[in-house]
């Protein structure tokens, strides 16, 4: 499982970026920032099970060729920076508690439970 963040209208547009991540936290982080997505609606996106369109690997960042990408989904639709509570670091960030992309019976668990944006510890904490 690999995730992105970016302008939903590229995704919508069926644009999407060379750069995935296998934690999506840090998707969250560069999706959010104003001067990625000049102020416009931005989300979180995933892949699940990208082999074939992997190039190469960096630090946990990966190059993709994206037009070798299929099924590319929306996790989570985004506020700006400003919408943000830098203050309360349960809700800093609305990615947290979605598994990142090597444990893969998180992912497995997490997926089953229909993807709540909320993640894997709302899933188990229901």
């Amino acid at each position: 499982m690999l995730y992105r963040g970016q302008r939903l209208a590229d995704h919508e547009a069926g644009n999407h970026g060379v750069w995935w991540t296998s934690c999506p936290v840090f998707a969250e982080f560069f999706g959010a920032m104003p001067s990625r997505t000049r102020r416009q609606e931005s989300v979180v996106l995933m892949i699940v099970d990208p082999q074939d369109a992997i190039i190469g690997e960096i630090d946990g960042e990966f190059l993709v060729d994206p037009r070798r990408l299929e099924d590319v989904q929306v996790v989570s639709t985004l506020p700006s920076l400003q919408g943000y509570d830098l203050s309360d670091p349960d809700r800093c960030f609305y990615m947290k508690g979605i598994p990142d992309g090597f444990d893969g019976s998180g992912l497995l668990e997490w997926l089953n439970a229909g993807r709540p944006v909320e993640g894997l510890e709302s899933v188990r904490r229901a």
